[in-house]
């Protein structure tokens, strides 16, 4: 019979590999599960206030950190997560600000080409997406189901 574990990010238990409960056996060790799962006794200790906002965010950004602390519980790697989004989404807007005033297009040597800006924005919309899916903001109920993905 396989061992269930429960997951701290989904609560759903997950079934260990044969090759693990071999190597448990052998060792003697468990191995932890994969990186999302923490063992109970690594968990670290929530301070009772919510971490400030850090100082070099935009306004608009450091409301949006205040919001999240205040709804959810974060451990200090949550934080640090959390603070990459924040910063991913204010380089987006900075890079936003920059191509209104200037353009989608700059010349270059050859014709007009794309402002270095452009890649700049969606890079940092993709990466502040990424980060806000790791910390699970992105879905608005707690086991909501994710869209499928359709390939062509």
């Amino acid at each position: 019979m396989t061992p269930e574990r429960k997951s701290v990010r989904d609560g759903r238990g997950e079934k260990s590999s044969p090759a693990a409960d071999r190597a448990a056996q052998v060792t003697g060790v468990t191995p932890t599960p994969r990186a999302r799962v923490s063992a109970p006794t690594a968990q670290a200790v929530v301070p009772d206030t919510d971490p400030p906002p850090p100082a070099h965010l935009t306004p608009h950004t450091a409301a949006f950190w205040r919001a999240v602390v205040t709804q959810y519980q974060l451990r200090e790697h949550h934080a640090e997560l959390l603070r990459l989004a924040c910063e991913a989404l204010d380089r987006a807007e900075e890079a936003r600000a920059i191509l209104a005033a200037e353009g989608v297009t700059v010349d270059g040597r050859y014709g007009p080409r794309t402002h270095p800006a452009v890649a700049i924005e969606r890079d940092s919309a993709a990466r502040a997406a990424r980060l806000l899916r790791e910390l699970g903001l992105d879905v608005a109920e707690e086991d909501a189901p994710r869209p499928t993905r359709r390939w062509r």
